[in-house]
């Protein structure tokens, strides 16, 4: 028992969310009946439309994971299938609700609501799907949550990879443009890069290459320069207790070596229970994307959140540029 499970807790057209804090909030398309209540913690009146329904084109938008509502005014059957039951509710202007009745076996079943919809709750495991009748004006304005999880899924994984490129990058970028002269032999420049110290090598024409098979030209960068001993008192000869995290290239090594080896899989959480083979696979590879040695070569941030949500071909990777090597 949770105080989610309290009936009617977030009254009508409220959802309760027992990790967040209100528990209560209103189901997308509706707004508090009484927002000082809501201020105030008292959800008891519940929810009203923002739009008014017009029953000849009104539209039903999917709810996903939820704990279905109170069925004290509700009307069932058994041999309909989902179709079946949502043509059912759209001839009713009274009905404001469908979903399956039985949910084994991909569902079956029709189970439909009259009036208010009350005691709705979202689940971690477990949640059934429900279609809502809506005004058709909200269809631009509800996106699917099931979309959000996909880009969810496939930012997360895109994120663990990318980021610790994008903080190499940034201290790159920072100290560029000056050109190092009179260099008589390879000088080693420590960047410090988590609990990594990424070592960057000058030599006489000074400059930097960024890879052998990447194409991309030379730059010419300036990084400060810190003796061994320095970096040691700065961190406490390299104690655990001054880590920022973990990071550096080494996941991006291990996301290319699998990849080409078609062993992709073996970079995921061996904790995650439940997910789709195909996403993670995409996931994986958008995240390579994002991680080529050339700028030209990554996708902006629209690009991937377009491939993360398509099903459409992708590119193939090139090389990531996990690695720097002294000119």
């Amino acid at each position: 028992m949770d105080d989610c499970d309290t009936y009617a807790l977030c009254g009508a057209y409220g959802s309760c969310k027992i990790d967040e804090s209100p528990k209560c909030w209103c189901l997308k398309g509706f707004t508090p009946k009484h927002s000082q209540e809501w201020e105030n913690l008292d959800w008891s009146n519940g929810c009203v439309r923002t739009t008014p329904l017009d029953c000849r084109k009104d539209i039903f938008v999917k709810y996903y994971g939820v704990k279905l509502p109170d069925t004290n005014n509700f009307w069932f059957n058994k041999t309909m299938n989902l179709q079946e039951c949502k043509e059912v509710c759209k001839k009713n202007c009274s009905c404001t609700s469908y979903s399956n009745l039985d949910i084994r076996e991909g569902g079956s079943g029709c189970l439909l609501w009259f009036g208010e919809l009350i005691d709705i709750r979202e689940l971690k495991q477990n949640g059934q799907d429900l279609y809502i009748r809506m005004a058709a004006s909200e269809s631009d304005l509800l996106q699917s949550k099931w979309k959000k999880h996909k880009l969810f899924v496939g930012l997360a994984i895109s994120l663990a990879v990318v980021s610790p490129c994008l903080v190499l990058t940034f201290c790159i970028l920072q100290n560029k443009r000056k050109k190092m002269k009179h260099l008589e032999a390879p000088i080693l420049y420590p960047c410090m890069f988590f609990d990594h110290i990424f070592v960057l090598a000058a030599g006489k024409d000074d400059s930097f290459e960024t890879g052998e098979n990447s194409g991309c030209q030379k730059e010419d960068l300036e990084l400060p320069v810190f003796d061994l001993g320095t970096i040691a008192i700065a961190t406490n000869n390299f104690s655990d207790e001054n880590k920022l995290g973990e990071g550096g290239f080494g996941p991006v090594y291990k996301a290319w070596r699998l990849f080409i080896g078609d062993r992709s899989l073996e970079l995921l959480d061996e904790f995650i229970a439940s997910y789709k083979t195909a996403e993670v696979l995409r996931s994986i590879h958008v995240a390579l994307l994002c991680v080529q040695q050339c700028p030209e070569d990554r996708p902006s941030m629209s690009a991937v959140i377009m491939m993360l949500g398509s099903d459409n071909e992708l590119p193939s990777p090139k090389e990531p540029g996990f690695s720097m090597k002294g000119s």
